[in-house]
């Protein structure tokens, strides 16, 4: 599902929705992902058939198959794709890893309770509990 908000161009899709590709590797392999929640900033990334490169923003939330997964080869691929900013949500931890573009991939490390701010909105608050 894909919804808009009208007049700021800020679409957000949960599943389904295209996939991030990345190029075949020498294996001939292509690694493809597609995360639990995007935010596409831009009426020119997206058509009915989803987001058309890399999201703005994208949140996993981490369950038990996907833990290696969500923290590892997601975070390199969405790194190299252009997604500005990447959270990770861990329920099981009640923790959240923040990844921004802005600052160097450095991740940041927040507990559930704790005000998270998000990068590419500077008025944004969010809590996690």
């Amino acid at each position: 599902m894909i919804s808009r908000k009208r007049g700021d161009d800020i679409y957000i899709g949960g599943r389904p929705q295209k996939e991030i590709r990345k190029k075949q590797d020498a294996d001939g392999n292509e690694n493809l992902v597609e995360p639990d929640i995007s935010v596409i900033c831009g009426p020119e990334k997206i058509d009915e058939k989803g987001c058309h490169g890399a999201p703005d923003w994208v949140i996993e939330i981490v369950s038990p198959s996907s833990k290696s997964i969500d923290y590892g080869r997601k975070q390199a691929l969405y790194l190299l794709s252009g997604v500005r900013e990447y959270w990770i949500v861990d329920p099981i931890r009640e923790s959240a890893v923040i990844y921004r573009a802005a600052e160097d991939w450095i991740p940041m490390f927040y507990r559930f309770g704790d005000s998270l701010k998000a990068g590419i909105y500077e008025d944004l608050e969010i809590v996690i509990e």
